[in-house]
């Protein structure tokens, strides 16, 4: 699925959903890091969601966003809580 603004663009209006899902709502501030975004392909990438009073603690939940489906699904082999 081609985004003309680019892939972090495409993140963010998919992660928007995943948001949504696990009620953070927006005011809420989140740390996004969009893993090997360089690489990036059309295919899929993941992304790391952190509600800023929880990032020392290392408190995160791992997306794995599919661009070709347009899904989001938590990766449950994270190492970390789930926010």
């Amino acid at each position: 699925m081609k985004n003309p603004d680019g892939p972090a663009q495409a993140v963010g209006d998919v992660l928007k959903q995943a948001l949504g899902i696990l009620n953070v709502h927006e005011k809420v501030s989140c740390l996004l890091q969009v893993h090997d975004l360089d690489s990036y392909t059309e295919t899929f990438c993941f992304v790391e969601v952190c509600r800023e009073r929880e990032f020392s603690a290392g408190v995160f939940c791992r997306f794995r966003v599919d661009f070709s489906s347009c899904e989001v699904s938590i990766c449950t082999n994270s190492p970390h809580r789930l926010i």
